[in-house]
Parts: C-alpha cells; structure tokens; sequence
C-alpha cells in the first residue's frame, strides 16, 4: 500500500514514514507543490486530506492523511486520486 518502503516514489518524489502506530501518514514533497490548489481539485473529486500547514501554520509542502477509519480500498482509491493530481503539477 501506501507505506510501501519499495514504493517507486519514495524519496524521488516525496517521503514517508511508516507508521508503527497512530493515525496518520506524512508525505513530505520533494519538489513545491501548490497544496492550495491540490486540496481544492482532490475536494472536488471527493478526497479530502490535511495540508501540513493546518498543524505547522507555515508552508511545509506536505500532505496528512488520516487512516485509521478508512477503509483500506477507499485509502487506496483515495492515494490514487492525490497521484493523479500530484503528477499533473510536477510533469507539467
């Protein structure tokens, strides 16, 4: 899933930890990404995440996802949805 440490973009294009516990995933983006824009476009299509910067309250290009009363094939729709997204501002 998402926390894969083989995941092909990990590191390339963002990092993450692997949660041991708790209820959140962080995904820190290697290159600026507009969060304004992707969290409205994401609504738009249903998926709703946390830009970092609700919790930092200063632009720290990341995102928090929130798994713990998500269904598992719903995160996945959910992280595929954000990739979609994602790649359209970083291979423009």
């Amino acid at each position: 899933m998402v926390t894969d440490p083989d995941h092909p973009e990990r590191g390339r294009l963002c990092t993450w930890d692997t949660p041991k516990c708790g209820f959140y995933i962080w995904l820190m983006f290697s290159p600026k990404l507009p969060m304004d824009k992707i969290f409205y476009e994401a609504l738009d299509r249903g998926v709703l995440f946390n830009p970092g910067n609700v919790y930092d309250y200063q632009e720290n290009n990341s995102i928090r996802i929130s798994y713990a009363y998500a269904d598992p094939e719903d995160i996945r729709v959910a992280i595929g949805v954000l990739g979609d997204i994602i790649k359209k501002y970083i291979y423009r």
